[in-house]
């Protein structure tokens, strides 16, 4: 798949008014992204500014440490308490995030998935006291609201 001669020449006109560092990351860092041609038209401009192989080389590498140090800040990233009680609250939206998030988001992947966990255990937690409770009532042994109102703070503790 080449490319064709009117487009060899926008190529040209174009890569003639770009700067010099992005020409640097079309034949280094970004070069898969880019048709063999491109990469050849983007090396004879660099040539014809006098480039020479050790600055291509140095922004290359300062590209590359660029690049790993925003993957490292992505990898790192949590989210707000806000959000973190949104999640908790709200665990399904939690489970969908955690599906659908990219792979790199990992500590926020943790997070997600810490509070949906929390969430779905108080849910659960909830739910067998009141059965206990609808249990004991069908009984008719008396409860006490305040003995479930401690019930529920010390789950809050233990999460």
């Amino acid at each position: 798949m080449g490319l064709n001669d009117k487009r060899k020449i926008e190529l040209e006109n174009k890569y003639k008014n770009m700067e010099t560092v992005d020409l640097i990351c079309i034949v280094s860092t970004d070069k898969k992204g880019y048709e063999p041609e491109a990469v050849a038209i983007a090396e004879a401009e660099l040539k014809r500014r006098n480039v020479f192989e050790e600055e291509i080389a140095e922004v290359s590498d300062s590209q590359k440490k660029e690049e790993k140090a925003k993957q490292e800040r992505i990898a790192t990233t949590t989210f707000s308490k806000r959000t973190k009680f949104f999640f908790t609250v709200f665990p399904g939206f939690g489970i969908w995030y955690s599906v659908f998030t990219p792979k790199e988001y990992v500590q926020r992947r943790k997070d997600v998935n810490r509070c949906s966990l929390m969430a779905l255990g108080f849910y659960l937690a909830i739910t067998l006291i009141c059965l206990l409770l609808g249990m004991l009532h069908i009984r008719g042994v008396a409860v006490v609201v305040s003995v479930v109102m401690l019930m529920a703070f010390i789950f809050y503790k233990l999460s």
